[in-house]
């Protein structure tokens, strides 16, 4: 057989090089929100499932313990916290890496809202984290593969019904 000619197909997931901060923060925003939305899910299984989905398989477990953990600080036993609202504040240029072997870091700051509802009363908590994430393709998708969180501003809001 001879050659007849080239061929050539555009790949989405193949950057050359990493996304700017404009292109990666929608990205970030999804990512986060339904990594923080699966806590909200009552099946643990589903919850480690919709994890996997955002993040590389070896921070699964991880964060899971440790975003229960934060979620749930400072309240009592029987108290329901439901995450309402996750959102991407500031998001930095790239850091350093490439789309294709370690990942790419930004410097990011996000807020996650939560109801927070005791036997006593109902409250909304804002957790605004300030941290670097790093993003990975995996599976033909962008995936959070790293996480180091640099601090955590916590504010209690009264309820108001909507």
């Amino acid at each position: 057989a001879f050659p007849l000619g080239n061929w050539s197909v555009h790949n989405p997931f193949h950057q050359p090089g990493a996304p700017t901060a404009e292109q990666a923060a929608p990205i970030v925003d999804l990512l986060l929100t339904d990594t923080y939305l699966a806590f909200n899910l009552d099946d643990e299984n589903a919850a480690f499932d919709q994890l996997a989905e955002n993040l590389s398989q070896d921070l699964v477990a991880d964060v899971y313990l440790d975003s229960r953990r934060r979620l749930t600080a400072g309240t009592r036993e029987g108290t329901q916290v439901t995450v309402r609202e996750v959102g991407v504040l500031e998001i930095g240029e790239p850091l350093g890496g490439s789309a294709t072997d370690e990942g790419v870091s930004y410097d990011c700051r996000w807020k996650v809202v939560a109801r927070v509802q005791h036997l006593q009363h109902v409250h909304h908590r804002h957790n605004i984290y300030t941290g670097v994430l790093t993003l990975r393709p995996d599976d033909g998708r962008w995936k959070i593969s790293g996480v180091e969180l640099q601090s955590e501003d916590r504010v209690v809001a009264p309820w108001r019904p909507t």
